[in-house]
């Protein structure tokens, strides 16, 4: 089981000049304590967004650190009186209904590294192994509590589970040419700046805030790590039904040198503009009507008679409880041509060109790029109702009823909207598409990437027949799919950029073998 601590630390030597005084201590649980600064925001890029705005500071939650290391106040103490880490020492308990804060955490300043470090300098975290099996044990129990995959759910997913499970997992990942790749974007990015990509939430003061390379290759780094143990790190997602793992959470540019050993080439067949598609649900008076009438039943709301239910007792609890009637009127409403103009837009696969077109032809000063259109959704989806912006007005004036429906979905708590459709699209992919498939032909490898599904190349056809089928039954639009290719067909275009990086690339990726400790030997 492998963990990441900083390149500089030298554990051994530490603890033989500063010797633990308590009792019940075992280096393979301070390991793993330390990894999970490292770690956490290596692998949760939430939690790496706030880190600017925490100074850095990792919190620690004591109820799940207690759940796997009853003495962990021990350790903690142990590793800021011996200068390992540094604490805010700040600590709020929750109360009548505010939000609490655990203590925060980071290495001390002689481990850390900034953006002034030289790029040779390697990553700026390194691989070690956990040793005792006992704690593997111990660690593997409690992540598997963690990820929320009780035994109904594992029967639930087990066409999904059973390729990600790291014994039988046939996904791999070409190595070195993706260490060799993420060295090549940090050195790009760091050599100009102005190839750094914003942050999707602002700084404090509004500002934006951009992406710091360095962050970004320690996420690509842990992603690479993990594949390369066949560590899927598979977590379930209680509230929306979505299914998490090392695939989900890494960054696309590393797809391409992922392979399922002993298939053809995976490609993950995505469908295309999947929030508005399915949003047509939403606009379908069927998919309210049984919630009205005070019973269970109707095709459609079949989606919401278990995780479903769960977001209207919500809407209830906050006073929204009529809402589903509302809008049960508002769509039932003759004359909304713009809802059929909806329809026919997202079942095209062109929404956002057929919007980004219907706002140019309007003759706004400011033409409307492709992304711009993108950042209207978002907007329009995500954002309160009390949030003005021209994005919105602009929707507004295009599709009138349907951003009346998404505004009534998010009167009181403008999550509500969010979580449906993805609830909505976990259901579909993970609960129906994917199943049937399974039930059909179990020999076909299937990774979700949530509105996607990953599968060897042979089975590409008869893959996207049966999401074609299922969401045009289930949505009432035929969907439209795109295709990306993992694998082979990249790596020669990845290969011809880090040729061109010249000789740093390959000294650095040199230094990148030598800091892995026999990345690939110690996990056999």
């Amino acid at each position: 089981m492998l963990r990441l601590l900083p390149p500089d630390l030298d554990l051994d030597r530490h603890l033989a000049a500063h010797p633990p005084t308590f009792s019940r201590f075992h280096s393979d649980e301070l390991v793993h304590l330390l990894h999970l600064v490292s770690a956490i925001p290596a692998t949760n890029r939430k939690m790496a967004e706030k880190l600017d705005l925490q100074l850095g500071y990792v919190h620690l939650s004591s109820t799940r650190l207690r759940e796997w290391l009853p003495n962990y106040h021990e350790y903690l103490q142990y590793a800021v009186d011996t200068n390992l880490l540094e604490t805010d020492n700040h600590f709020v308990v929750p109360r009548d209904g505010d939000v609490g804060k655990c203590r925060g955490y980071r290495f001390a300043a002689r481990f850390r590294k900034g953006w002034d470090v030289p790029l040779v300098d390697g990553p700026s975290c390194r691989i070690v192994w956990l040793k005792d099996a006992a704690v593997m044990r111990r660690l593997n129990r409690v992540r598997l509590k963690q990820s929320k995959l009780t035994k109904q759910i594992r029967q639930d997913y087990s066409h999904l589970l059973e390729w990600l499970d790291p014994k039988t997992t046939p996904l791999r990942i070409r190595q070195e040419e993706a260490l060799r790749f993420i060295a090549q974007e940090r050195d790009r990015v760091r050599r100009d700046p102005s190839l750094r990509k914003p942050k999707r939430k602002p700084g404090p003061n509004g500002e934006v805030v951009f992406k710091d390379p360095e962050e970004q290759y320690d996420q690509r780094f842990t992603s690479v790590a993990k594949l390369v143990e066949r560590d899927l790190n598979t977590v379930l997602d209680a509230k929306v039904g979505r299914l998490h793992t090392t695939l989900t959470n890494m960054s696309g540019k590393l797809r391409p040198f992922v392979y399922a050993e002993g298939y053809g080439q995976l490609v993950a067949i995505d469908l295309k503009n999947s929030q508005p598609f399915l949003a047509n649900l939403l606009l379908n008076p069927s998919f309210y009507s049984p919630f009205t009438k005070g019973r269970k039943g109707g095709r459609v709301p079949l989606t919401l008679q278990k995780e479903g239910l769960k977001v209207w007792e919500e809407m209830k609890k906050r006073k929204n409880k009529h809402s589903y009637i509302t809008l049960l009127r508002i769509v039932q409403r003759t004359g909304n041509d713009d809802i059929e103009k909806f329809r026919e837009w997202t079942a095209s696969g062109e929404f956002y060109t057929n919007v980004q077109q219907a706002l140019n032809s309007q003759g706004e000063q400011v033409p409307f790029e492709r992304d711009d259109i993108k950042v209207m959704l978002f907007e329009v989806l995500f954002s309160r109702n009390s949030t003005k912006s021209m994005a919105k007005t602009a929707f507004a004036e295009l599709f009138p009823t349907v951003a009346k429906v998404f505004r009534t979905l998010k009167v009181k708590d403008h999550s509500i909207l969010p979580r449906l459709l993805q609830l909505l699209e976990a259901h579909l992919f993970l609960r129906v598409i994917t199943k049937r498939i399974h039930q059909r032909c179990p020999h076909i490898p299937l990774f979700t990437v949530h509105d996607s599904v990953v599968t060897p190349v042979e089975y590409a056809d008869y893959v996207e027949r049966i999401m074609k089928q299922e969401l045009t039954k289930w949505v009432g639009q035929s969907p439209q799919f795109t295709r990306s290719f993992w694998g082979l067909t990249q790596l020669s275009k990845v290969a011809g950029v880090a040729a061109a990086i010249g000789p740093a690339v390959e000294f650095y990726s040199i230094c990148l073998k030598l800091r892995l400790d026999g990345f690939s030997t110690q996990n056999q």
